[in-house]
């Protein structure tokens, strides 16, 4: 049978069997499942967060039949859950410590300056929207007011990751030679 042919398969296949699937393998390996989330994370409050990811990517994606070993594959399934669930943990934190930054500068800062740099700000989207392709206009936009990846920025832009890499830096480029414009614009 072909790879195809499996997932469709799959998707044919009645959800009620697929939660039945994954219930059996719950209970057949969840101390082995518990185990392994347990060695390879030091926040013990996600264990149960895992598991039923875990459960849930069962039901979607029940495991192939041509499986030899079970265990191996939760074993690489578990991990990659792990290292998923990092990083979405890193970004939330990145991006709070970045909320809590422009908090911090909006109280320790005077109202003039911090609106002096909403006019930078505002001043600067402007001139890029101008002087830049809509390409590196909208991989800067991306990266530096929706805080995505370079990936995600490749995603939504329909690209390669190396082109929107690329969009980024030629921008960053093109940027660095319109600073002293803005200047001029916003300082008179």
């Amino acid at each position: 049978m072909s790879k195809q042919e499996e997932e469709m398969d799959n998707l044919l296949s009645s959800p009620k069997a697929n939660v039945a699937r994954a219930a059996n393998v719950m209970l057949a390996h969840g101390s082995f499942i518990r185990t392994i989330i347990l060695n390879n994370t030091d926040q013990k409050d996600l264990v149960e967060d895992l598991m039923q990811n875990l459960f849930i990517s069962l039901v979607r994606r029940p495991i192939p039949d041509d499986v030899k070993t079970i265990k191996s594959y939760l074993y690489r399934a578990i991990t990659h859950d792990i290292i998923d669930e990092k990083r979405k943990i890193i970004r939330y934190r990145n991006h709070l410590r970045i909320f809590l930054r422009s908090v911090e500068y909006g109280v320790q800062r005077p109202p003039e300056v911090a609106m002096i740099n909403s006019e930078e700000a505002c001043v600067m989207l402007e001139l890029m929207e101008e002087k830049l392709s809509p390409y590196l206009y909208q991989a800067l936009k991306l990266r530096y007011c929706d805080s995505l990846s370079n990936p995600e920025i490749a995603s939504k832009m329909d690209v390669s990751t190396e082109s929107a890499t690329k969009y980024i830096f030629l921008g960053l480029k093109k940027l660095r030679t319109l600073a002293p414009e803005c200047r001029k614009k916003t300082y008179g």
